[in-house]
């Protein structure tokens, strides 16, 4: 740990020292207080942390360039969170109607904010954020292929990467402690089994739209019992889907719907989130906009559903201050339609000044059923607050090509 530590900080004084090259870095701090009595006696209700990532950016030629993004938590509860790790590291040539990725990188795909559910490319990191935002960096080549209005994007991926847990004494876990290091695969190549994807997205009017087909490993997990009974491992299957993602606009609405059909090993299921999302512009005369959110997802697995998302109805407000500080925040509730528990989440950001940025959040969760998905967190009601401090190193010599 010391030693991966000591390797971020030494990139992060790198551009200043040795290298000419653009560089962003940010320092945070954060603090999570959890408020009810936790379900297991050696939880913590506090969880302090500090993190630091630091970007780079290298011209290397006039058509191509590389990019490095590296990511480190120093947290004082959850040994799992004590790491560093590389979100991206890709070089990227660009040609005349296409262009051509090789390396970490990170890929998002999705129009709906309740889930993600076409965004299939990198594994989700829970440890950062519970409601799958944030991702894995994944190795890979990535091709696109610009035909007007259409994009054609290939992708090949030899690598796949883990999904991590919070271990003890740390909240938000499951009942028993999840073993990576047993994780089992479907495919005898496991973490070097080639996954491959195909995508194509094209604009029609007021239209825009994606399709997809991926083909490898599941970045979701089965999570099995051990044979002892005394704790949990992940079980990596093999899987097809296929996918798409529409969004539509008219005047201040957004129209969106995301679908999956995936095909594992046993059985086949469909799922999809749909909704919409309505601006309200300026409103009362004044520079704030407000939108109101409701979104359907629905999982034909029912009950056996690996996820919260199995039948929930979403209703959302985000609220845009249109001031110079970028204050914004969205509070959503998930409503669980068979089960009649609630999960709700409360973002917000502000900057203060040029190279601050204060952060809050809070979680609450309500199950009614132990069937629910949320139930294992019935008591690990939470906020988060953080500052960030965020700083540029831009060198003449080496100016990005879009200025």
């Amino acid at each position: 740990m010391r030693f991966a530590i000591g390797v971020l900080v030494g990139l992060w004084l790198l551009p200043t020292s040795v290298m000419a090259l653009d560089f962003r870095g940010e320092i945070g701090v954060e603090h999570r207080q959890f408020f009810r009595t936790p379900i297991y006696d050696d939880a913590r209700d506090e969880q302090p942390s500090i993190a630091l990532q630091g970007q780079w950016f290298l011209p290397w030629g006039e058509r191509s360039n590389f990019d490095l993004t590296v990511f480190g938590r120093l947290d004082a509860v959850d040994s799992e969170r004590r790491r560093v790790d590389l979100r991206e590291a890709k070089w990227v040539y660009m040609g005349d109607s296409w262009d051509f990725t090789a390396g970490y990188a990170l890929v998002y795909w999705g129009v709906v904010e309740s889930q993600r559910l076409v965004d299939v490319i990198n594994q989700r990191d829970p440890l950062e954020d519970i409601t799958g935002n944030v991702r894995l960096g994944q190795p890979m080549l990535h091709g696109r292929y610009f035909a007007g209005a259409v994009t054609y994007e290939a992708f090949v991926m030899p690598w796949f990467r883990e999904r991590p847990f919070a271990s003890s004494p740390a909240r938000l876990r499951l009942p028993l402690e999840v073993d990576t290091g047993q994780a089992e695969y479907e495919s005898s190549q496991e973490r070097r089994h080639i996954d491959l994807a195909l995508r194509s997205t094209f604009t029609l009017g007021t239209w825009d739209a994606g399709l997809h087909v991926f083909r490898g490993t599941n970045r979701e997990p089965e999570l099995r019992l051990s044979e002892g009974q005394d704790f949990l491992f992940p079980f990596y299957e093999q899987m097809t889907q296929f996918g798409v993602d529409i969004q539509r606009t008219v005047g201040s609405t957004l129209w969106k719907f995301e679908g999956i059909y995936r095909s594992p090993r046993e059985d086949s299921y469909f799922a999809y989130a749909a909704g919409l999302e309505h601006a309200f512009y300026q409103v009362f005369e004044s520079n704030i906009d407000v939108s109101i959110l409701l979104e359907h997802n629905w999982d034909e697995r029912g009950d056996d559903a690996t996820t919260p998302y199995q039948n929930d109805l979403f209703t959302g407000v985000r609220i845009v201050m249109g001031d110079v500080a970028g204050t914004e925040a969205l509070i959503g509730v998930y409503n669980d339609l068979d089960y009649g528990g609630r999960f709700g989440r409360l973002q917000a950001s502000r900057r203060f000044g040029n190279n601050l940025r204060g952060i809050a959040e809070a979680y609450w969760f309500s199950p009614r059923k132990e069937e629910d998905a949320i139930y294992p967190y019935r008591r690990e009601d939470h906020i988060i607050v953080g500052l960030d401090y965020f700083f540029e190193v831009q060198h003449d010599h080496y100016k990005r090509a879009t200025g």
